[in-house]
This record gives C-alpha cells, sequence and structure tokens, in this order.
C-alpha cells in the first residue's frame, strides 16, 4: 500500500517508482489488480484523471488485509464489525449437528480463535466485540441446529485451565491485552528495530514509549498497556511467553 498526496505530480512519481521496483527487482505490480481509494477532500472530477495517470481502477475503499478492512473509519464499531461477521459466517459454515463437543472445540480453539490474532495484535478491540464474538462461541459449542442445549458451564469456566476444570479457551479481552503488550514490550526491548525507531520519531520523539500519548487508534491501544509492561518489568507478573495474564 502506498500513501501520496492527490496531484498529478505525485501520481507520476508514484509510477516511476513502481518502473524502477520493475527494472531493479525483475517484478512487474499488476495494475490490473490495483486500485486507488481518494480522500473525501479530493474532488470527486479529479479521480479518473488521476487513476489513469498510473494506469489503475477507482475505488471507495480497499479490500481486507488479515481480516481487517484496509481503510477504516472513525467508528470503532464500524472497524471491528467485519471481524465479527467473518466469525459468524465460519460458525455458520460448520454443520453443528454432525459435530460432538470435542470436535467444536478442536475447531474453536484451532481455528475461531485464531481469526482475530492479527486484529488484536493492533488495536485494541472493544468490549462489546469481545462480547459478542464470545457469545457466538458459546452458541456454537451448547448448541445445534435442531434444539437448543443448556449451557452448563459459563464462558468465564471454559477459559479456565485444564487442570482446574475448564477447557483451556481464551478470555478474548485478556488475550488481546496481552498481545498488545507484547507489542509494547519489543518497541521497549528492541528500540534498534525499524519498527520501534519508527514510531519514536512519529510519536514520542522527545521521550520514551512508557510516557508517550497519542490519539491514532492502533498505537493509542498499545500505550493503554504501559502502566501494565512497567509494573510487569518490575514485578514479572505477565507471562509473555503462555500469553496469559
Amino acid at each position: 500500500m502506498i500513501f501520496c498526496q492527490a496531484t498529478q505530480d505525485a501520481m507520476l512519481a508514484v509510477a516511476r517508482i513502481l518502473k524502477d521496483f520493475e527494472a531493479a527487482f525483475g517484478l512487474m505490480v499488476n495494475l490490473e489488480k490495483s486500485s486507488v481509494a481518494f480522500s473525501r477532500n479530493t474532488s470527486i472530477n479529479l479521480w479518473p484523471i488521476l487513476a489513469s495517470t498510473l494506469g489503475v481502477c477507482v475505488v471507495d475503499k480497499h479490500g481486507e488485509i488479515f481480516g481487517l478492512l484496509a481503510i477504516v473509519g472513525r467508528s470503532k464499531k464500524d472497524i471491528f464489525q467485519n471481524l465479527i461477521d467473518q466469525v459468524w459466517m465460519r460458525l455458520h459454515s460448520w454443520k453443528c449437528k454432525t459435530l460432538s463437543q470435542a470436535g467444536k472445540l478442536v475447531l474453536l480453539k484451532s481455528v475461531v480463535q485464531a481469526m482475530p490474532m492479527f486484529v488484536m495484535g493492533c488495536f485494541l478491540v472493544s468490549a462489546t466485540t469481545c462480547q459478542a464474538l464470545e457469545s457466538m462461541m458459546t452458541d456454537f459449542f451448547w448448541h445445534n441446529k435442531e434444539a437448543r442445549r443448556v449451557h452448563w458451564l459459563s464462558w468465564d469456566k471454559l477459559c479456565r485451565k485444564q487442570t482446574n476444570g475448564g477447557l483451556g479457551l481464551r478470555r478474548l479481552g485478556a488475550f488481546n491485552q496481552v498481545m498488545l503488550a507484547k507489542q509494547l514490550w519489543r518497541i521497549i526491548t528492541r528500540s534498534e528495530a525499524l519498527l520501534s525507531r519508527m514510531l519514536k520519531q512519529k510519536y514520542f520523539p522527545s521521550t520514551d514509549v512508557l510516557h508517550a500519548s497519542s490519539s491514532q487508534l492502533g498505537f493509542n491501544g498499545i500505550l493503554g498497556l504501559a502502566k501494565m509492561c512497567e509494573s510487569g518489568r518490575t514485578n514479572g507478573f505477565l507471562d509473555l511467553g503462555s500469553s496469559r495474564l
């Protein structure tokens, strides 16, 4: 994904960069599969002119990247609704009446709970979204298409360790916090890494990450875990290796 100004000169510069990339690496960008999207501040009359400079089509929004919309707005509900829809479609694509509870448990652990990993490693997912996902997984585990089953155990009890009488499922809210804490911990301990240097230059050039502030959705979620990481660095209560609090 390339970001640039919506001007003729900028489009020509991007076209030259793509040509140089092709000449240097022998890889050609497929323009038929490429597209461009413009902000609301760009006149709609300029859209086809600028797009023709690159030789690509105009779209209102780009596709998905690891289950998340490539371009998101300000509404957190809209951002994570796509994730909810994907989980719902995956759960309803399986025939519940042909699966045992052991089979459902395997699918929940290996497939469904792996779907939001990328999103939860980048954003602080709202509690409403986590509750919606957990509710769908609970219904899938206890219900079938022919009759409703009694929920013999709550979701919290199902998330306990197997040695404590649970099934080892994840509490999505806690898992989300641990994933973001891992990102923050990498920034703290690997300050020479490209990502750490880029974030420092943009968000906290004159201070450290534990005292930074930002209104940007993704980085703001990581900063929310700053106090947890600071306490974990001192007291060692955060087990980053096993993704458990």
